[in-house]
C-alpha cells in the first residue's frame, strides 16, 4: 500500500535508501535540506542542512557507513554526520564530480573528476579525508571514470571507465586488474555482500560476474 513522504506541494527529488533500507533521504528542491524519512511508515524523521552551493541541482545521499550524508553539486562535495549535523571539509574539484563513494567507515571519501595535472588535463580518481578535506591521492586513469564501488572490507575499488573495468588495492592505491568488460561502455559495477565476486553491466546489454581473488 503507498503511502506520501511528503507534505502535498513540496518538491523533493533524488531518492535513496540508507544501506540497510530502514530510512530513505530526499533533496528538497525548495530549500537546502535533505529530508530522512522511515520506509516503513513513511514518517519524516529528520531534516538536515548546513550544506551551500551556488549550483542549481544537488544531491544527498547516504553514504555506505549508514550515519553520514554525502552531499553533491557539480565539482563540490561535503560528508555531514546526520545525528550531529556537523559538516567535514568542502572539498572542491576541478570539473564536474562523475561518482563518488564513501567507505564503510566513513573515515575515506573516492570521488572521480578530471583535473590538470602536470600542465595536462587528465582523468583522475581521488582519496580525501572527509573530515578535514586532505587530499591523501590522485590516481590516472585511462578515460573518465563513470562508476566506483568499493569492496564491503574498503580493501578494493572497482573503476569503470571506458569499456574496461579497473581494480585498484586502497591500501597501496595500485592497479592490481584491468580488462576489457563490457563493448561500447561499461556503467556500473557491484561488489557482493562477502566481496568475492563483482557484477558488471554496460551498454552491451550483458551482466558479468567476476571472481575476486
Amino acid at each position: 500500500m503507498p503511502h506520501s513522504m511528503a507534505e502535498k506541494g513540496s518538491i523533493i527529488s533524488c531518492p535513496s535508501f540508507s544501506p540497510d533500507g530502514s530510512q530513505l533521504v530526499a533533496a528538497s528542491a525548495e530549500e537546502w535540506a535533505a529530508l530522512i524519512y522511515d520506509t516503513a511508515s513513511g514518517k519524516l524523521l529528520n531534516k538536515v542542512t548546513g550544506f551551500e552551493t551556488a549550483a542549481p541541482v544537488y544531491n544527498a545521499r547516504f553514504g555506505a557507513d549508514g550515519v553520514s550524508l554525502v552531499w553533491t553539486a557539480r565539482g563540490s562535495i561535503q560528508v555531514e554526520q546526520v545525528a550531529s549535523q556537523q559538516l567535514g571539509a568542502h572539498i572542491g574539484h576541478e570539473d564536474f564530480i562523475t561518482a563518488y563513494q564513501l567507505d564503510h567507515t566513513g573515515s575515506l571519501l573516492v570521488t572521480a573528476a578530471g583535473g590538470t595535472v602536470n600542465g595536462e588535463y587528465t582523468p583522475l580518481v581521488y582519496f580525501w579525508n572527509p573530515g578535514s578535506g586532505e587530499k591523501l591521492a590522485e590516481l590516472a586513469q585511462p578515460l573518465p571514470a563513470f562508476n566506483l564501488s568499493l569492496s564491503p572490507d574498503d580493501a578494493l575499488l572497482a573503476v569503470c571507465a571506458g569499456d574496461d573495468l579497473l581494480l585498484w588495492d586502497v591500501a597501496s592505491r595500485s592497479q592490481i586488474f584491468s580488462a576489457p568488460a563490457h563493448a561500447d561502455g561499461i556503467w556500473d559495477a557491484r561488489f557482493s555482500p562477502k566481496g568475492d565476486t563483482l557484477a558488471t553491466v554496460g551498454a552491451d546489454r550483458m551482466l558479468r560476474l567476476w571472481t575476486v581473488k
